[in-house]
């Protein structure tokens, strides 16, 4: 930065009434944290005093510990990073020590108590990967896409003592393509959220922003999916069944287990429509959960129309092509 550029932020900043280099301590723990935390980094207005993650977790099968990707990025650049195992009174006296002006929460893992809370001058932001109220909770990207909505987007808002309930300070839509897998619109949610991040701070510390209420009446709450929600009913339209193959992969997976084959998991399926009449042509008195050739794929009768396997893993083998798969297995399958 130049001296003629430092000095014209100086006086902006004079003229709003603060000071440059608003303290920052961001709390974060996964991939979708970084772009923001990397934008909050590169800001002239910015100071980042500290970086806040989750405590190492084990992983593989191995269960060998593994630093978050937050950790990873925070020692990269050398900054002052805590990982405390719980918030009690010595953690609360280290986050005061630093004088934070706000605190930027986003993906962090764990519930900040209130006396936390209560630390940084404005409090705590949050960016989150839903259209607030709709979708609070662990998972809401995997929800958007399993309840097929047509629209999702970010919210940023002031953290309170309940989950996602705060204030809200803005938002930004995402049309959905109806393709997403959940790695894949989590991803575009996090560059959405980074890239209104820094203006809707700045603007809430200047007093250039009113945080709205959330409407109650509007509120959804989203779960944290266990391996059983993966388990696949064939009773279920083969659209809904689709929707569920994309919003649970990596986790946790969407399967189903198959007669002398064991457990399969779906990873990557398409639609084929009952009025298609290739579909019409399927094995006739054929029920829910029956399996056929389509189109040189493995494909199965569903509660409403037919979904085609086009990507999947026999349990203990793997990631194949349906094609692949069908070439092993031809013996199960009614030829059209």
């Amino acid at each position: 930065m130049t001296l003629k550029t430092a000095k014209l932020v100086v006086l902006r900043a004079y003229i709003r009434g603060t000071s440059c280099n608003m303290r920052i301590i961001f709390f974060g723990t996964s991939e979708f944290a970084l772009p923001p935390l990397k934008a909050l980094l590169k800001d002239a207005e910015m100071k980042l005093v500290a970086v806040v993650t989750e405590t190492d977790k084990p992983a593989g099968r191995k269960m060998e510990l593994k630093k978050s990707p937050v950790k990873l990025f925070t020692e990269s650049k050398r900054l002052k990073l805590f990982q405390p195992e719980k918030f009690d009174k010595k953690t609360a006296e280290k986050i005061s020590e630093l004088r934070p002006d706000i605190a930027v929460l986003v993906a962090y893992g764990k519930i900040i108590p209130e006396e936390i809370l209560k630390i940084p001058k404005k409090g705590f932001v949050n960016i989150h990967p839903s259209l607030l109220p709709r979708h609070r909770g662990a998972s809401p990207a995997q929800t958007a896409i399993l309840s097929g909505d047509k629209k999702t987007g970010v919210t940023i808002f002031v953290l309170d003592e309940k989950i996602d309930h705060g204030p809200i300070l803005a938002q930004k839509p995402y049309e959905m393509k109806g393709n997403e897998t959940t790695p894949e619109l989590t991803k575009k949610l996090s560059v959405l959220g980074t890239e209104i991040l820094i203006p809707t701070i700045k603007k809430y510390i200047n007093n250039e922003l009113r945080p709205q209420k959330q409407n109650e009446n509007q509120a959804t709450l989203t779960k944290q999916f266990s391996r059983e929600d993966g388990k696949i009913d064939w009773k279920k339209p083969a659209e809904e069944i689709e929707r569920m193959v994309r919003a649970f992969y990596p986790w946790p997976g969407a399967w189903a287990e198959i007669p002398k084959i064991g457990r399969v998991k779906i990873t990557k399926a398409s639609v084929a429509l009952a009025t298609d009449a290739f579909v019409a042509k399927a094995p006739k008195n054929s029920k829910s959960g029956v399996f056929f050739e389509l189109n040189k794929k493995p494909a199965v009768v569903c509660g409403k129309d037919a979904l085609i396997i086009d990507k999947l893993i026999p349990e203990g083998k793997k990631e194949m092509s349906g094609e692949e798969f069908l070439r092993g297995h031809r013996q199960m399958f009614e030829k059209m």
